[in-house]
């Protein structure tokens, strides 16, 4: 899936992440236009909605939810589009990778 390269993910750089708690935090927020998600993969974690917090785990834990797929849920919630890819080809080769709607400045969250 070469819908979109390295060069053009850096280019975007003000308007995209591969950050999982950010692009997490963009998604609930509705702010994500488009995400592309390794479907193979899973990042374990969970999003605190009283503090606005993204927790990642290193490994599953009993409160965990798996956060790129809260990601591509919350994006196709908001009208986003979604590129699920099962062969490594996120452009930079993250677990996730969004273009936002908005600045990334837009969509900061705190992360713990």
């Amino acid at each position: 899936m070469d819908i979109l390269t390295r060069g053009d993910f850096d280019r975007f750089s003000r308007q995209a992440s591969d950050d999982v708690p950010t692009v997490v935090a963009a998604a609930l927020a509705g702010q994500v236009e488009t995400l592309f998600v390794d479907a193979r993969r899973h990042q374990w974690g969970r999003w605190e909605p009283a503090s606005n917090e993204v927790h990642l785990d290193p490994e599953r834990q009993p409160r965990s939810d798996d956060l790129l797929d809260l990601a591509a849920s919350q994006t196709l919630l908001h009208r986003g589009h979604v590129f699920a890819s099962v062969d490594d080809d996120t452009p930079s080769g993250a677990p996730l990778a969004a273009v936002f709607r908005h600045s990334l400045a837009a969509v900061a969250t705190p992360v713990r």
